[in-house]
């Protein structure tokens, strides 16, 4: 579907909801830059300026197509943004997050998860419409799942109760048997620590 040039490699990221607009690194040498593939009109433009010189972008489209999560290295650290699609030059940077990074949105929109460090996830709540992000909440510990420099390695299953990844064979802890854990009931443990309204 793409063609990259001698140097450089296609990463894909993210498929828009109506399955219209394709989201994708193009990456050469240490630098990422994030391209949006229209396949209507097969054209590829630069997304909103979103680079990466550090590592993978990791986008994302949310659930209603109106907005992008991606991870930047930006005022010497890796840092998560969110902007509106298509591109308005308006950028939110996702408070307290250090860390892999790797977001992916709830099947609803209104949480983002994210790698927050080794063999540890967390969630925040995100206000719609507009665009605010409320304080992250660790919710998961245990499989691995990302490291700096590769593509996102979980998913959020539909029901958005459960997170899917894997153990990395490279790390010492991890048993010779590769194995896929699923982690039942942590959105009991997320609804005890974050109460409702």
């Amino acid at each position: 579907m793409t063609k990259a040039e001698p140097g450089t490699s296609h990463i894909p990221n993210s498929w828009s909801p109506d399955g219209e607009i394709l989201l994708f690194e193009s990456r050469k040498a240490a630098t990422a830059t994030l391209i949006a593939l229209t396949l209507r009109d097969k054209t590829a433009t630069p997304f909103g300026s979103v680079q990466n010189s550090r590592g993978a972008i990791d986008a994302a489209f949310s659930p209603d197509g109106r907005w992008v999560v991606y991870t930047s290295y930006e005022n010497n650290r890796d840092d998560v943004f969110v902007q509106p699609f298509p591109s308005t030059g308006a950028k939110f940077e996702i408070p307290r997050l250090r860390g892999p990074h790797a977001p992916v949105w709830s099947r609803d929109g209104k949480e983002l998860f994210y790698a927050s460090g080794p063999r540890q996830f967390a969630v925040l709540t995100i206000g719609l419409p507009g665009f605010t992000a409320g304080n992250p909440v660790s919710v998961f510990m245990g499989a691995n799942n990302n490291a700096p420099q590769v593509q996102r390695v979980y998913d959020i299953m539909p029901d958005g109760k459960h997170i899917l990844t894997f153990l990395d064979p490279g790390d010492p802890s991890s048993p010779e048997t590769l194995q896929i854990n699923v982690t039942l009931n942590w959105f009991e443990d997320l609804k005890r620590r974050v109460p409702t309204r």
